[in-house]
Formats: structure tokens, sequence, C-alpha cells
């Protein structure tokens, strides 16, 4: 099969499903190089080896479009967007409907509002109906598709993962193991509760820290994503501020590290359409906490481990009920957490894929 990704970046986990589905596919990236401007430099660290990659980007306006000339022809390809919210995908969507060639849409995931206007609603739906078919990473997703899509969308379920099987532990860290990876990174001897991702509003930390207000000592918080903490310390009880250590974006050798020496990962989003920190903290075999309005959770782990969003005292309890288990079921439920994982292995996932894109083909031809 011949395969064409439209992308706005190179973020690395699309990147590597490319490389994996570059092994069996001849596959080209087109891409924009358009990112948020507190994007780091170092996240952009993967080029896909099995696929080609160029940047067919020219400004318009305010924005970025995808200038075509520069494409390959794109007849006898299965095409994916992964997205239609930009000025660049949304032109694109309408030039491939004019031109008549199908696509698949690429969706994260997403949440069906309570309320909407009736405007915006038609502009989602104008743009996300043009699609063929779909990748829909879990049941929410599914529904988000038919609100906007149609009533029976064709779905194809896909496993959004930045995940390797080399990234997978084999079985959970015994307590001698985790402290050794604590004395590397100079930490102590202490439960440790770990948050990864960008200081923003929507995910949540200020929440965590109102949560750790009522445990009394026991633990300490690493928090990864930046140094800036002025957003929250103000607001920090003295007994949070003292275990509270902020680090700043770190490459991914590192953060595998904090991963492997921590106890438990708590990410307490107020809105999150996947969430590939999810997956990175089942895949080094940590127990997991975080709240129903973020879709990987919700697709991936039990529902006593997901708490409502913007509520201190149900985390807080949350917390406390896994720093208090046994050895034995905080064993069970991480080894639950890595079998849970590992058909997410982007190995794995891409097999499923490459299976969805025949069908895809063989309904196109």
């Amino acid at each position: 099969m011949k395969l064409a990704l439209f992308t706005q970046n190179l973020a690395p986990f699309r990147m590597k499903w490319m490389n994996e589905l570059g092994k069996q596919c001849d596959v080209v990236v087109y891409h924009l190089n358009q990112y948020e401007k507190d994007v780091p430099s170092g996240y952009i660290n993967y080029i896909p080896q099995n696929a080609r990659v160029k940047d067919i980007g020219r400004p318009f306006g305010k924005g970025v479009v995808y200038d075509l000339k520069q494409a390959e022809e794109l007849n006898g390809r299965i095409l994916i967007l992964d997205g239609y919210g930009f000025l660049g995908q949304q032109l694109l969507i309408l030039y491939l409907h004019l031109h008549r060639m199908p696509f698949l849409l690429s969706v994260d995931g997403g949440f069906v509002p309570q309320k909407e206007l009736v405007f915006k609603k038609w502009v989602k739906s104008f743009f996300i109906r043009k699609a063929a078919a779909y990748f829909s990473t879990s049941e929410q997703t599914d529904a988000f598709l038919r609100h906007y899509a149609r009533q029976n969308p064709i779905l194809f379920r896909h496993r959004f993962s930045s995940l390797s099987r080399e990234d997978l532990i084999k079985e959970p860290l015994s307590e001698a193991e985790k402290r050794k990876w604590k004395k590397e990174l100079g930490m102590k001897d202490a439960y440790t509760i770990l948050a990864v991702g960008k200081f923003i509003p929507v995910k949540g930390f200020d929440v965590l820290l109102r949560a750790l207000a009522d445990i009394k000592g026991g633990y300490q918080l690493y928090l990864i994503g930046s140094k800036e903490k002025k957003r929250y310390e103000g607001d920090m009880e003295p007994s949070v501020r003292e275990r509270t250590h902020f680090i700043d974006f770190c490459e991914k050798d590192t953060l595998r590290k904090y991963y492997m020496a921590s106890d438990v990962f708590v990410l307490p989003t107020r809105r999150d359409v996947w969430g590939l920190v999810i997956l990175e903290a089942m895949a080094h075999g940590l127990e997991v906490i975080t709240t129903r309005q973020c879709l990987a959770g919700a697709a991936l782990l039990p529902e006593r481990y997901l708490v409502p969003a913007d509520d201190s005292a149900r985390l807080s309890a949350k917390i406390k009920e896994v720093m208090d288990e046994g050895p034995e079921i905080r064993f069970q439920n991480r080894t639950r957490n890595l079998a849970a994982i590992e058909p997410y292995a982007i190995e794995y996932a891409a097999q499923e894929d490459l299976g969805s894109l025949q069908q895809f083909w063989e309904m196109m031809r």
C-alpha cells in the first residue's frame, strides 16, 4: 500500500507511527512545520527512517497551508489527515472533497458538549463529515464522531500511543529497585507521586496541590514540565511546598528514570482529549490516577482510578487509598496496567492499523 499523512508538524508519536507503517508500506509525510510557541526544541527528536518527510507548508494570511504542488501524485495513495481544526487542514479537506479524493480522518479524541452554539456545531460537522472513514481512539471518541459526522460513520479503532515494545518494562519494579532509581536521581527514599505535563491551567496541577494539603507527610511530589512555579506558589500549603519539586522538560531517557523511581502517577486534568502520559506511566508499571475528563484514562483504567475533574477532596481520598495499599494489591494493580498497555506498543498497534487501511483501500476502490 501507498500512504500519505498530512500533519501539522513532526510530533514524535505520529512519526513513530509512520515509521512502523513504513516497514510494510510506501509512506510519505507532508507537514506544515507549524508548532505551538511553548513547544521545547527537544520535543522534535524523531525522524522516521522508513518514511519520506516533506515540509510543503507556505504562508497564507496569518496561517500556513499545504502547497500541494510540492506533493507527489496523490492518486493511488491512502490519504490520512490528522485533524480538521486548523486553516491548513480545513482548506485541504475542501480540496480533497472537491476533487473527490476520499481520505481517512485520524481523531485523537473529543467530547460531546452539553451545550453548543448551532453555528459552531455546523462548522465542525461540515469538515468532519467530509471524511470517508475515521481512525478513532476510544468509545468516547466514537460518540464524538457520531455526534458530528453521521449516524453510522465508518470507524476503525486506532491505539494511539508513543510507545515501542522496548519502552514497556516486563514486570513491576520492586521497592528495592525503585530506591536505586531514587538514589540515582537524588531523591529522598519516600513514597513518590509523579505528574508530567505542561504547566497550564487545563492540566489541573493546582487541584493536585490542593489535594495534597490533606495528606500529612509520607510522600514527595515531582512535577515535571517546567521550572516555572510562580503560578502555584502563592496557593501552596507550606507542608506541600516543602515536599514538591518542580522539574523542567526532560528528554526521554531522563523522564524514564523518574517513571522508574516513582510509585504513583497522577494527571488531574480538567480536560484531555487523550493523554499520552497516561500510557507512558502504565508502561513503566505505575499505578495511575486521573480524571474522567482524560480519555486515555477512561479507555484504559478501571473506574476506581478515575475521579471527577476539579474535585480536590475526591482526588485526595484516592491518593490516600493508593498510598495505603498493601504490597500484594500494589503489585497486582501495576501488573494489570502493564498487561493493559501492551497492545498499545506501536509495533502491535500498527499491525491492526494495516488491516484497517487494507479494508479502507478495498472499500474505496
